[in-house]
Formats: structure tokens, C-alpha cells, sequence
């Protein structure tokens, strides 16, 4: 028997590239799914006719009010029936392989508890050729979560597929932050490090759009970013002391307030302007300071992260204004 997977599709008022999004999954050979959207924008009701698409294994769920990405996602996990679960986000689309390879993967590693592959990013779905040999690795939780924090591996934490059975059995997926609140999917990857073993398919079968909508690249929401690093970060650190990770506790945890902290900390600040000097202040003296403090080998290294982050920072600021003032002498 080909084991069942189920996807969830969360949406909210972003319509554009769901239908794409939708017939990615549904259009491959692979039949053993169930599609779930969750549409969290009660004022418009979302239809398969709608949509364009008549299939039985894709059905929607419309919230009567708007109760929140994760919420929406968890919700969609405690629906599921299949074996196995995925999300994807309404944006995004999967290879014509996708479901082909995770399929075997699962019968080949005997029903693991978690399958990755990697991703690509664009603008526009790519056309994928198929690929007969496609490599494939096992990976121990200690290397998966090593490779995952130094940025050696592409993958992307709620796209992973999982027994459905493991992602309600750790709550699905984490609030970080009562704002905008990124970093639910990485905290994911790195709870992976728990596991005995992850299988890795070593090819881009997930396709992730960068388009100017995208929260991850407009969000000026900076205080909701330090909300969100602060829980990771406090959550983390439980993870890295685990037994058979302590060996890795510095590096993992440079690696996780150098890459996923600090470097996207300035990236929303270099793109807002609402933050005051006794925030800034905040974040690198009493954030990033307590953590900074448990380092050994790498603890300086962070002082220049920092000021390489303030650098660039100071960089756009003065970009901006002079693009204003060319704007002002021109008229």
C-alpha cells in the first residue's frame, strides 16, 4: 500500500498563485492524497469552482473568523487523515517528483519519521525536467540539525514531511510571537535534531516564490522579529544541551544567533525606521548579550556580526537619503 499523504494549504486573502500551487500537488501521478486549504478571510468565501478545479481528494475549509497563520496550520494537521502530512504555503508549488519520491523514500526507510528535500526559489515556477537518479541520504538528528543551522542544507521546516502522528504529538507548529511571527518553521527543523534520523532527498523538489507580497521580505516589523528570536533562542537552547548534541552546544548556538538572529534582526532594520536607540540597546545588551556570554570559541565573533549588521544598516540608511535628495533636486 502507497502510504497516504495529506497537504495543508493555508490561505488568506493571497489568491493569485493558489490554483498553481493547488494543481502542482494534484496534477502528479501519485493519487494517495488529500489537499486541505484553511482560508482564514471570512469575508470571502473561497469554492473548488472558484478556483477552476474539480477534484475530491482537495477540500476547503472557510474560517468564520480569522484566527491566525499557525493556528490555521495546526488546525489543518488535527483534520488530516493521511499517514503522512505537509504544508505548503498558497505561493509555493512542488515539483512533478515530489510526491514519486517521498512515496519511495517512505516504503524504501521503512516509514520514517521525517523526510526533507531541498528547495529552489524565484519568481516564477520553474519547468522541471524529470530526473531519474535522485540521491538520497541518511542523516542523524546531531548532522541534519549541524548542516541545517551552518545554512549547508536548503530545506525549509514546515515543508519537511512528517507522520502525522509525530507533528501532532509535538503540537504542530510553535507561535513564536503574539505579532508577526517568523521563525514557526524553523524551530521545527531544529526540534529534527531530536530524532534518530531524517532522510534527505537531495534534489530542489519544492518550489519557494519571492515576490514582493512575501512577509519574510517586506516586514518592517522588528519588535515581532525580537519576540519570535527570543523564544527560539530560549527554546533552542534546550535542544543543544541535549546529550548527543552537547558536543555541538557552541557551535550550534553561534551558528543559530550569528545566522538566523542577528543577520535577519538587521535585515527589517535596515528596511524600517520605527526603531528607538533604548530598543536597539535592548536587543544586543540584554538579548543577544545573555546568550553571547554562554560561547566560548566563538563569543567575539559575535561583536563583529554585529558590527557588520550595523554597517550595512547605516549603509541603506544613507542610500535612502540620497536617493530622496536626488528625488528633491530633480524636481
Amino acid at each position: 500500500m502507497h502510504p497516504s499523504i495529506s497537504v495543508g494549504i493555508t490561505v488568506y486573502k493571497r489568491l493569485s498563485f493558489l490554483k498553481e500551487c493547488i494543481l502542482s500537488i494534484i496534477q502528479q501521478p501519485y493519487d494517495n492524497i488529500e489537499v486541505i486549504i484553511g482560508n482564514d478571510d471570512p469575508e470571502n468565501r473561497l469554492t473548488l469552482a472558484y478556483l477552476g478545479i474539480d477534484d475530491n481528494r482537495v477540500r476547503i475549509i472557510n474560517r468564520d473568523a480569522n484566527i491566525g497563520e499557525i493556528p490555521n496550520m495546526n488546525d489543518l494537521l488535527h483534520v488530516a487523515k493521511g499517514q503522512y502530512f505537509t504544508w505548503l504555503a498558497d505561493d509555493d508549488a512542488w515539483s512533478p517528483q515530489f510526491l514519486d519520491q517521498i512515496s519511495k523514500a517512505i516504503l524504501d526507510f521503512d516509514n520514517p519519521v521525517c523526510i526533507y528535500t531541498h528547495f529552489i526559489e524565484g519568481e516564477t515556477f520553474p519547468h522541471v525536467h524529470q530526473t531519474e537518479n535522485i540521491d538520497r541520504e541518511i542523516l542523524t538528528g546531531q548532522k541534519f540539525l549541524s548542516q541545517y543551522l551552518s545554512r549547508k542544507l536548503k530545506v525549509i521546516g514546515c515543508y519537511g514531511v512528517y507522520q502525522t502522528s509525530y507533528l501532532r504529538k509535538i503540537g504542530g507548529m510553535q507561535l513564536m510571537s503574539k505579532r508577526f511571527g517568523p521563525y514557526s518553521d524553523t524551530m521545527m527543523t531544529i526540534r529534527a535534531g531530536l530524532l534518530t534520523e531524517i532522510i534527505l532527498i537531495k534534489s530542489p523538489l519544492v518550489f519557494y516564490r519571492i515576490h514582493g507580497d512575501s512577509a519574510s521580505i517586506k516586514s518592517e516589523d522588528v519588535l515581532g522579529y525580537k519576540e519570535s528570536q527570543e523564544t527560539l533562542c530560549k527554546n533552542s537552547i534546550k535542544i543543544f544541551k541535549e546529550q548527543h548534541l552537547l558536543k555541538d552546544f557552541d557551535t550550534n548556538l553561534y551558528q543559530l544567533l550569528s545566522f538566523w538572529c542577528i543577520g535577519y534582526w538587521h535585515s527589517v532594520l535596515a528596511r524600517s525606521d520605527k526603531l528607538h536607540y533604548s530598543q536597539w540597546r535592548n536587543y544586543y545588551f540584554k538579548f543577544v548579550y545573555s546568550y553571547a556570554v554562554q560561547l566560548n570559541r566563538y563569543r567575539w565573533l559575535v561583536l563583529y556580526d554585529i558590527l557588520k549588521g550595523l554597517y550595512v544598516v547605516l549603509k541603506s540608511r544613507v542610500k535612502l537619503v540620497m536617493g530622496l535628495r536626488k528625488i528633491y533636486n530633480n524636481e
